[in-house]
């Protein structure tokens, strides 16, 4: 049944090993917690309040380095913003017919970011999971009306991951 997955990540090492990942992420958390929990996004909400990334290019160059896909905004309006997240990972996952990838992480870290950055309350939602065009979109929606608490936001300065990925351009 895993075989085919450790095939598909050994097979592909343009994407850096994704063995360790998929091992955890696909096979070993849903069979403690369970296939349908939502445990991946409350895992993202609080890997995005360790790391409280500073601006939007530092999202996506983020997700571009943590593996993750390619994130792009697609549409926004004061309380909705639209992404796609595509690339080879997310075909990798999708290719694994022994099971369905989830992708709750990114959703969770990307709608903490965004509350992070916002000051306002925050929730993601996968709109689709299509295995056949190999694209991820997550809906990221903001309560304008309702602020973060000071308990949840981190005590840390915002990174700025891009500046970490290029120092030269400093």
């Amino acid at each position: 049944m895993h075989k085919e997955l450790i095939e598909q990540a050994l097979a592909h090492p343009e994407l850096g090993s994704t063995l360790g990942y998929e091992l955890i992420r696909d096979m070993l958390l849903p069979s403690i917690v369970g296939e349908d929990s939502n445990f991946m996004y409350w895992a993202g909400k609080k890997l995005a309040r360790e790391i409280a990334l500073a601006t939007d290019e530092d999202i996506f160059s983020f997700f571009a380095a943590a593996n993750w896909g390619e994130l792009t905004r697609v549409k926004s309006n004061a309380h909705q913003q639209k992404f796609t997240l595509t690339g080879p990972i997310i075909a990798l996952r999708h290719q694994n017919n022994s099971h369905t990838p989830q992708f709750l992480l990114e959703t969770g870290f990307l709608a903490q970011t965004i509350e992070q950055q916002t000051g306002l309350v925050t929730e993601g939602v996968l709109e689709n999971d299509t295995k056949k065009n190999n694209k991820i979109s997550i809906l990221i929606q903001t309560d304008p009306k309702t602020p973060t608490s000071d308990e949840l936001s981190p005590d840390t300065t915002p990174l700025a991951f891009t500046a970490l990925l290029h120092p030269e351009d400093k």
